[in-house]
């Protein structure tokens, strides 16, 4: 079952659901939201081998929330947000739907769903990647995909 698990599967769960309705805290809160990242951050570092399928959409997601945060990106719409939100959070949590102490098969679940959202919301990640284009190097918050920064 672990490995035919489906974002949509995820998505349907009490975990997601729950972390969805906490979404809208974090977005309304740029220190709590900036915690989360930097979490989010953590745990993707130390698991970057086995998120390495959803790993480009993950760092722009992350990157894009930091932005987010600093009031420094606020074109995507509100719904988009919460869903990137609790994606996030459903990442972090470690009780979810496949608990991620389970070795092996721990992590599927927050792949499939990280792949399954980001995928659904491809044009607003990639709205805000062109707009970190077009804001320069500078503009770029590299410290969510370096961790030694």
């Amino acid at each position: 079952m672990a490995r035919k698990i489906s974002g949509e599967k995820v998505e349907d769960s009490a975990s997601y659901r729950d972390a969805k309705a906490n979404a809208a805290e974090y977005a309304r809160d740029p220190a709590r939201l900036q915690s989360l990242l930097e979490r989010a951050k953590h745990k993707a570092h130390a698991q970057q081998r086995r998120l390495a399928e959803v790993w480009d959409s993950l760092m722009a997601a992350m990157r894009l929330l930091r932005a987010y945060a600093r009031g420094e990106y606020r074109d995507i719409p509100w719904s988009s947000l919460l869903s990137i939100i609790a994606t996030v959070v459903y990442f972090v949590t470690p009780l979810d739907l496949i608990p991620d102490f389970l070795l092996g098969v721990g992590l599927l679940d927050d792949a499939a769903l990280i792949g399954w959202v980001l995928a659904s919301l491809k044009g607003d990640i990639d709205r805000f990647v062109d707009w970190e284009r077009a804001q320069g190097g500078d503009a770029i918050d590299t410290d969510v995909d370096d961790p030694a920064q």
